[in-house]
């Protein structure tokens, strides 16, 4: 085994490399599916809550407006996370082999997701901070990062994206952001998502 180690080359290293590339991006795409629906899921979430937020405003209903957002952020991920469920477990799913590079970009959203959760938290208790900016600057970062590791572009410029809409919200402090924040998610992830799904990874 040793022996084996050591007469590993570099070239045979980068071959190994891109093999794992390449099956992440085929893995990917074969679950291009939930990729697509969380994005739409959170597209239409932020519509929806910017409709919720001027309709109360326009009402004066000001008591009314952390219920419904909270119902309206709480029905849509329900929905999402239903769909997943039930899809996961047809058989015609089948399971794909993981290498170090799935491990890694599964476990950097896992930590993505923490750190929404936790900026959502701290934004509402520090005088309800506007969270739009900060959680586009935490998806901006995670985007990037798995498009240098997957070597898919699309997705790079979806970082960017990101990071420009992130500045972009910081500008607004009213409900506009939610609809800067469901732009962002269009150009960002799902224009990337469909161009993965139309992509040759063979």
């Amino acid at each position: 085994m040793e022996e084996k180690s050591s007469s590993f080359t570099p070239e045979q290293s980068l071959e190994l490399i891109g093999k794992f590339i390449l099956n992440y991006r085929k893995n990917l795409k074969g679950n291009s599916f939930y990729f697509l629906l969380w994005g739409w899921l959170i597209a239409l979430a932020s519509i929806s809550h910017f409709m919720i937020l001027s309709y109360l405003l326009r009402q004066e209903a000001f008591d009314k407006i952390g219920l419904f957002s909270a119902v309206n952020w709480i029905i849509f991920p329900f929905v999402g996370l239903i769909i997943t469920i039930v899809r996961a477990r047809k058989p015609s799913v089948k399971k794909e082999s993981r290498s170090h590079i799935d491990n890694f970009i599964t476990t950097l959203w896992q930590f993505t997701a923490l750190a929404i959760i936790i900026t959502l938290f701290l934004c509402l208790k520090i005088n309800h901070v506007f969270v739009t900016p900060f959680i586009l600057t935490i998806v901006a970062l995670s985007t990037m990062v798995t498009g240098f590791t997957i070597n898919f572009r699309p997705l790079i410029f979806g970082g960017i994206i990101f990071f420009l809409f992130a500045v972009i919200s910081s500008f607004f402090n009213d409900e506009y952001q939610l609809l800067i924040n469901a732009l962002a998610i269009a150009l960002g992830y799902l224009v990337p998502g469909y161009m993965l799904r139309a992509s040759k990874t063979e």
